[in-house]
C-alpha cells in the first residue's frame, strides 16, 4: 500500500514511493521451523544455565544486593553469559 500525491510539486517523492513499492513487492519471507525438540543437548544446557543465571540475578536484585557483593558462582555465571552472547 502506498500513498501518492497527484500534485506535480510532489513528483520526486511519488516516483521514489513507487520505486520502493516495486522493491517491496519482491520481498519473499522464508520461514523455517525452530529446532525445539531438544536434539542439541549442548544448546539445551547453555539455555538452562542462562535461565539459572537470570533467576539468581533477579533474586539478588529483589534482595537489593550490590553487584560487587555477588557470590563467586553468580560472577562465574555472569562471565559465562557474556561469553555465550559473543
Amino acid at each position: 500500500m502506498a500513498n501518492l500525491s497527484p500534485s506535480s510539486k510532489n513528483l520526486d517523492e511519488t516516483v521514489n514511493t513507487l520505486k520502493f513499492v516495486e522493491r517491496a513487492n519482491h520481498i519473499v519471507l522464508k520461514v523455517k521451523p525452530t529446532d525445539t525438540n531438544g536434539s542439541n543437548p549442548d544448546h539445551v544446557v547453555k539455555l538452562q544455565r542462562e535461565i539459572d543465571y537470570l533467576k539468581e540475578l533477579l533474586s539478588l536484585k529483589k534482595q537489593g544486593v550490590n553487584p560487587e557483593k555477588m557470590p563467586e558462582e553468580i560472577k562465574t555465571l555472569l562471565r559465562e553469559n557474556e561469553h555465550l552472547k559473543n
